[in-house]
């Protein structure tokens, strides 16, 4: 942290915090819910998994609807790349996310180029980062299969 005056300004102080938060791998929109760790799932068809195999994991997906209800309620999180003007996804990404009360981030831009399937990142959802590796914190506990 660092702070100062400015010159002829008296009674006033500047400050700036500056915090690392590691190897940032993707931005998106400010989302819900807590920091949290895990491994990264891609899931193009919701049909193909079973909320039991998605227990735990950061999923990424391209758009959200009705059909990944069932999928999505043992996540740790939910990682939306969804293009701009795709706001229905968005909303009901929020709305699981608070019903199943797990972390989200919408429009994360090139999530699926980026991220690896099986990689282990931290989905910050209320500064819109992932980053690599796993977090422990108290408010993110690491979620390692």
């Amino acid at each position: 942290m660092t702070a100062g005056a400015p010159f002829g300004k008296k009674g006033t102080t500047n400050m700036m915090m500056v915090e690392s938060v590691g190897e940032v791998l993707v931005r998106g929109h400010k989302g819900f819910g807590p920091k949290v760790s895990g491994k990264v799932v891609f899931v193009l068809a919701p049909e193909s998994y079973d909320a039991d195999d998605l227990e735990d994991k950061l999923v990424v997906i391209p758009h959200c609807d009705n059909s990944f209800l069932q999928v999505l309620k043992k996540a740790a999180g939910v990682i939306l790349q969804n293009y701009i003007g795709d706001s229905a996804s968005e909303k009901y990404a929020a709305l699981l996310a608070k019903t199943f009360e797990i972390s989200v981030m919408s429009r994360a831009d090139g999530a699926m180029s980026v991220l690896r399937e099986g990689e282990e990142v931290t989905l910050d959802p209320q500064k819109g980062l992932i980053y690599r590796g796993a977090e422990e914190s108290p408010a993110c506990p690491i979620l390692s299969m």
